[in-house]
């Protein structure tokens, strides 16, 4: 339960190494949210932002989760472990773990909720699975070179699925703790970021449908836009469905 910070990669990276499953929680989450959705999921142990402490605690009072499993993160909280001084293991660290268990590791990501509870959809990542990801990849114009500027909650698949491709290809990675216009285009600035993912908003670059949607954002190119446009939808159920319509757009641009 974290904004954009290294430390939100680091806890959902050290899980899929040990071959559990990490939950992402939004920060901006009630008690009662915290509740349902670490009872929900069987949390063992919930990691924090400091500051975010009086909805946590509040949550406790719920959960039957031993206080030293409640990892706060950027401060001390009374009662809690420290991220950085008690939950981390120290350098040279030998990581033990049992054999198999990295095909146990997957990824939670509750959906919004607009129709009831939230639902978990979990991601496992097989090895076999990597071809599916290249396969993306391939669609996408994405470099090794890139700088990818995250605007997105690091919660929602959006953010995450595409800082994933961005480390997967080698590429520079920038958080934004969470979007602010003016602090956007000063970051595009400073670290000259060539791609970001978002949630568009207007419709200068959608499209009539050509696929039974009221509208897609489609691929564009050209002096109106003078960037490129990729959309996918339905990230968090369907793991993210690219929908490539450059010829179309590009035989309307001319």
């Amino acid at each position: 339960m974290m904004r954009n910070r290294p430390e939100f990669l680091e806890v959902q990276a050290g899980a899929g190494r040990l071959g559990a499953a990490a939950v992402s929680v939004s920060w901006r989450s009630t008690a009662a949210e915290l509740v349902y959705l670490a009872k929900n999921c069987g949390a063992r142990a919930i990691v924090f932002e400091s500051d975010l402490w009086p909805a946590v605690e509040q949550a406790k009072k719920s959960l039957d989760i031993a206080d030293r499993d409640y990892i706060s993160v950027g401060g001390d909280i009374a009662g809690c472990d420290r991220y950085e001084t008690d939950f981390l293991a120290g350098r040279g660290t030998e990581l033990t773990v049992e054999s198999g268990v990295e095909e146990d590791a997957a990824v939670v990501i509750y959906t919004s909720g607009t129709t009831g509870k939230p639902k978990g959809a979990v991601r496992k990542f097989p090895k076999d699975g990597m071809h599916a990801v290249m396969q993306f990849i391939g669609e996408t114009p994405l470099r090794s070179d890139d700088v990818h500027l995250v605007t997105c909650p690091l919660y929602h698949s959006t953010a995450f699925g595409f800082l994933s491709f961005n480390a997967i290809l080698g590429a520079t990675a920038v958080l934004m703790d969470e979007f602010k216009p003016e602090l956007f285009l000063q970051l595009v600035e400073k670290h000259a970021v060539t791609t970001s993912a978002g949630s568009l908003g207007g419709s200068a670059a959608c499209l009539p449908s050509v696929s039974g949607h009221p509208a897609e954002c489609a691929w564009a190119d050209n002096d109106t836009f003078g960037v490129v446009l990729a959309p996918t939808l339905s990230a968090t159920e369907l793991a993210g469905e690219l929908r490539a319509m450059r010829p179309l757009v590009e035989h309307r641009a001319k």
